[in-house]
């Protein structure tokens, strides 16, 4: 095998793979097999990563150096789609608000995601694939802490529900097609109101399905460009931050991802290189995230995600 790459041939086809793939997953055509492929650019980066040592191994500088230089180049293309920062702003004295967003279809324990729930003692709890079952159980464990709320059951995956500890000044059901979209709009305090909207796609099982996915962002950004004040959108989108449909949507809808990683984890740390992340919550101009991380039952179950914001200071808004 290692005689193998003395061919020139070889080397050739191997270098031209290299740099093919990892050009393919930063600028993806529009074909459904490609598009699905670069939903796992994270892996392929890592893999780069693996062939330039083993490149290095056998004394193969060369290849090694086209390996590491393509997981380089999609390192980079992974940080630029996420939050480039190097840290988290520090919390200021201006408003602040803290959201989750969980899936209730990744837990069939009802006392372990409650015990979640209690642990990251967040302000405003978005739901999603909210059933009649889970509708009677949170109602009952949450109300007393959660007063305010807007609930919409379904049996099927697109029931979704919000509690808040704020008071829920408006609320609003659009839809796309037939799905719905929850937007709320919650008092901080007497002078600050932020519009929280959930959103859940379709899953991206064929072509027409990512044309699906890219005109229901075209409708939430409409919408969301007719509101006034900040704005936090967040949900099961289906595809990972680097794809063109949510970078095409952040674009347009002028929003920021609260994320700053790229490998999915669970809350001990853990990390899982099968797993790519397809729940986001992103935010507006006018506030930024200070803290952001998944939330994760006790044996290290994803079941959504947790983000801290606040109003940004003035000289920064200028």
């Amino acid at each position: 095998m290692i005689r193998l790459l003395d061919n020139k041939f070889v080397q050739y086809a191997l270098a031209a793979a290299m740099i093919a793939v990892a050009l393919l997953c930063m600028f993806t055509p529009d074909l459904f097999i490609l598009k699905r492929g670069a939903n796992f650019t994270v892996q392929i980066m890592l893999m780069y990563m693996v062939l330039g040592m083993l490149f290095l191994v056998v004394n193969r500088s060369r290849l090694m150096f086209i390996a590491l230089g393509a997981c380089g180049c999609l390192c980079l293309y992974l940080k630029g789609v996420s939050d480039q920062r190097i840290k988290f702003p520090s919390e200021n004295a201006n408003p602040q608000i803290s959201v989750a967003h969980i899936n209730l279809s990744l837990s069939e324990d009802y006392a372990e995601t409650m015990r979640t729930i209690w642990s990251a003692d967040v302000d405003v709890i978005s739901f999603q694939e909210y059933t009649p079952d889970w509708h009677d159980y949170l109602l009952n464990e949450l109300s007393d802490r959660y007063p305010f709320k807007s609930c919409h059951t379904r049996i099927d995956p697109y029931g979704m529900a919000m509690f808040s500890k704020y008071p829920i000044d408006h609320v609003d059901t659009f839809h796309f097609g037939d799905v719905p979209n929850l937007h709320a709009q919650v008092s901080v305090d007497e002078s600050t109101g932020i519009h929280l909207i959930s959103a859940h796609t379709a899953a991206p099982v064929n072509s027409e399905a990512y044309a699906t996915i890219r005109a229901h962002f075209r409708e939430i950004s409409n919408y969301l460009r007719q509101l006034e004040g900040p704005v936090i959108t967040l949900g099961d989108f289906n595809l990972p931050s680097w794809s063109s449909e949510i970078k095409e949507f952040k674009s347009y809808a002028g929003l920021n991802d609260s994320r700053r990683d790229i490998v999915p984890a669970s809350l001990q740390g853990t990390i899982s290189l099968l797993k790519i992340p397809i729940d986001h919550i992103l935010y507006s101009d006018e506030i930024e995230c200070t803290a952001f991380r998944v939330l994760a039952s006790q044996d290290a179950s994803h079941l959504g995600i947790f983000g801290k914001y606040q109003m940004k200071q003035l000289a920064a808004l200028e």
